[in-house]
């Protein structure tokens, strides 16, 4: 976080670009509301909880418009119930956005609530691919199968829902 209010600071690659003010401004309120932070947009930017900071990197990204947006562990640091407000939030901005992401993360519920396909790297290769689904319920060896029994029950369902 810049040294800045929140609105600053999801302003700031818009300034670099030397986008005109009225579509700055424009652009910023949109995305503060997309990701429920309008009313921190006055707050200085590093006084934010860590959610609302993760909120505030992710409009900062998302009001340049990218046609692709790489997240590398973006809920890593925050609280269950943050993350999965979170997860969700940022799946329902991928689908208005219709941006593109390439995620990494660790925890599967990332992949199921925010990706069609998914890829397993294990040893630096491809161990797995397919859709998030697809990987939980057909492994494709079993060292997938088991690095995946933990996002499994025991009736072979995902634990997620």
């Amino acid at each position: 976080m810049f040294r800045t209010t929140v609105f600053e600071n999801v302003a700031s690659g818009l300034n670099m670009r030397g986008v005109p003010q009225s579509d700055i401004r424009r652009r910023v309120e949109q995305w503060l509301e997309l990701f429920g932070i309008s009313h921190l947009a006055d707050r200085q930017a590093r006084s934010l909880s860590g959610g609302e900071a993760q909120r505030v990197s992710l409009a900062r990204a998302f009001v340049l418009e990218p046609d692709l947006i790489f997240l590398d562990e973006p809920f890593s640091a925050l609280d269950a119930p943050t993350k999965e407000m979170l997860r969700r939030d940022l799946a329902d901005v991928l689908t208005i956005a219709k941006t593109a992401v390439v995620l990494v993360s660790h925890d599967f519920r990332d992949m199921e609530r925010l990706t069609d396909r998914a890829l397993i790297l294990m040893d630096g290769r491809v161990a797995a691919e397919g859709t998030p689904d697809d990987l939980l319920r057909l492994p494709q060896s079993a060292a997938v199968d088991q690095f995946l029994l933990h996002w499994r029950d025991q009736d072979g369902m995902t634990r997620l829902s």
